[in-house]
């Protein structure tokens, strides 16, 4: 019995890794009947990566969102004093429509007492099998694209992964066009903020547990997905927005699968490098790229040509890097996160020792197999997250400057200089009587850094999901940079100082809301009024894209 209750708090302690997924489940749950005794109620089970158990349910009263924290606690089995029985916390908070309120509780959920029935309580239901339910059922697999995490899809061939890169390639292509014809500059002080706005709200969800929890209650399911949309697509999710349930193969584990957004992130980046060794074969004359960009060139009606010819591609890489960026982070901290597993003595009075494991809990940390996807999650770390805002922080210094001036030459390094410099357009050089604000870039990169690690790795034994601290840095990290902006107004034009102080404080707004709702609750009005700031930026950067493609199309037509 020692060793079974021994395998249990294993079981249980390893509920921060990444291996449930989604499934509709008939009836009403305990959760769900102890809260709406007097609702028919439905619950879907699914995860929130890395490493989070929700359980949904919904009536006609309320809309209920419970979280499954990865913690322990015993209650007193009352059919039994002397044994201890395993629970676990369960944290609730939804909209109830009935009150107008959105509210929380906190109760102790008893779990099965056995193994097998523990095993089938964690991945039965989510479609799963093996170590810690890390592998999808025989006939599923992961689908890649979903907002909740990484659920097992069910049936699942091997004749997808040709057809996911088909499509991944295809919408990074033509998003890459969409940019690079209509001169979107990401880096302008315009949309410095509202890139990171979109971001941040399309890959950790600041606005998801306010606009999902109030529409999915009221009916309006569309609302969400709209938003999803118009802010997914500056984070180049395009198929998680078109089809969140693929699955590419039965083959593919878990980090195989966070892997995959490397490929809309640098997908880009490549095609920057291609173009610029094409023009380079076609001024020497080689008939391989001569003879296609004739034909290229006459089907265009000499557009293309144009555009070639006005663009500067080194800043069109920093462009793309700009907006691959915060993707690059979060997909490389996340494949560096860890998981830490614990092993209790039966009467769960000792930790005997704890054993750290990848976000695939077949995967030990450090390990050969997983050393492939950490080695180059590394690289990315060290040259993306680090010496790049370290370059855009020190350059301006006048000691970097002089030192630049007098020994830096060549075309590698004038290409470098125009390539921080692209991140420098916006602010403030230092001229007519004005401060220096070009090293302030580096600090809303640093901003995303952080962000990305704290969502990524939120898993860890550090942060051990404590959402409510999580939340509450990362508004503090939004209100240092509304400080920035607010007081020293970097940008050249004051307007846009203004436009980012609004969408760094909308962050940091959303931040402290998400975190308060794990301490108490609130009015229904308060949802109304967070749905609709949500919507503002979305709003205003859409009739701004249709107004620059109208200018586009009038421009041509001329």
């Amino acid at each position: 019995m020692a060793a079974a209750a021994n395998s249990y708090q294993l079981v249980l302690l390893v509920l921060s890794f990444q291996c449930l997924a989604s499934e509709v489940v008939s009836g009403p749950r305990e959760t769900c009947f102890q809260h709406l005794p007097n609702a028919t109620t439905s619950c879907l089970l699914c995860p929130v990566p890395p490493h989070f158990r929700m359980l949904y349910c919904s009536g006609e009263d309320a809309y209920i969102h419970a979280s499954f924290v990865a913690t322990t606690a015993t209650t007193n089995d009352n059919s039994n004093s002397n044994n201890n029985s395993l629970a676990i916390r369960e944290v609730i908070f939804g909209l109830d429509r009935s009150r107008g309120l959105l509210k929380k509780s906190v109760f102790l959920r008893k779990l099965p007492q056995t193994v097998s029935e523990l095993n089938g309580f964690f991945c039965n239901e989510s479609r799963r099998q093996g170590t810690l339910c890390s592998r999808c059922k025989d006939g599923c697999g992961i689908a890649l694209y979903t907002y909740y995490g990484l659920p097992c899809a069910c049936p699942c061939g091997d004749y997808g992964i040709l057809l996911y890169f088909l499509l991944e390639i295809g919408f990074s292509t033509l998003f890459f066009a969409l940019v690079f014809f209509l001169k979107i500059s990401v880096l302008s002080s315009r949309w410095y903020g509202v890139v990171f706005y979109f971001q941040t709200t399309a890959s950790f969800g600041n606005t998801y547990p306010i606009m999902h929890t109030f529409y999915e209650k009221a009916g309006h399911r569309v609302l969400p997905v709209v938003l999803d949309s118009l802010h997914g697509v500056w984070n180049m999710d395009f198929l998680r927005l078109a089809l969140p349930q693929f699955c590419v193969s039965q083959h593919v584990g878990t980090l195989g699968a966070i892997s995959t957004g490397y490929i809309s992130a640098l997908w880009p980046l490549f095609l920057v490098v291609l173009i610029s060794l094409a023009l380079g074969l076609h001024k020497r004359d080689y008939k391989i790229v001569v003879y296609p960009w004739r034909v290229v060139n006459k089907i265009s009606a000499g557009v293309i040509q144009r555009r070639f010819r006005e663009t500067n591609l080194v800043k069109t890489f920093a462009t793309f890097l700009f907006l691959s960026y915060l993707k690059l982070m979060y997909v490389s901290f996340a494949l560096l996160g860890t998981s830490t597993s614990y092993n209790v003595s039966p009467d769960n009075s000792s930790v005997i020792h704890g054993r750290a494991f990848s976000l695939d809990p077949e995967v030990p940390y450090g390990s050969r197999k997983h050393l492939k996807y950490a080695i180059p999650a590394s690289v990315i770390v060290l040259f993306v997250g680090i010496l790049l805002p370290l370059g855009i922080l020190l350059y301006p210094m006048k000691c970097v400057q002089r030192l630049w001036g007098e020994r830096v030459t060549g075309r590698f390094w004038l290409g470098v200089k125009t390539f921080i410099e692209a991140f420098h357009g916006g602010f403030k050089d230092g001229t007519a009587g004005t401060r220096d604000y070009r090293p302030i870039p580096a600090l809303t990169v640093f901003s995303r850094v952080f962000f990305a690690m704290m969502y990524s790795l939120r898993g860890s034994p550090i942060l051990a999901y404590n959402l409510p601290f999580i939340y509450v840095a990362l508004a503090f990290s939004c209100l240092v940079n509304v400080a920035i902006f607010g007081l020293g107004k970097p940008y050249k034009t004051r307007r846009h100082n203004l436009i980012d102080v609004l969408l760094w404080a909308l962050v940091a707004v959303e931040c402290l809301f998400i975190s308060a709702m794990f301490e108490g609750e609130y009015d229904g009005h308060v949802m109304y009024t967070l749905v609709v700031l949500a919507f503002l930026p979305a709003t205003a950067v859409a009739i701004s894209v249709e107004i620059s493609i109208f200018k586009y199309l009038i421009a041509q037509r001329n």
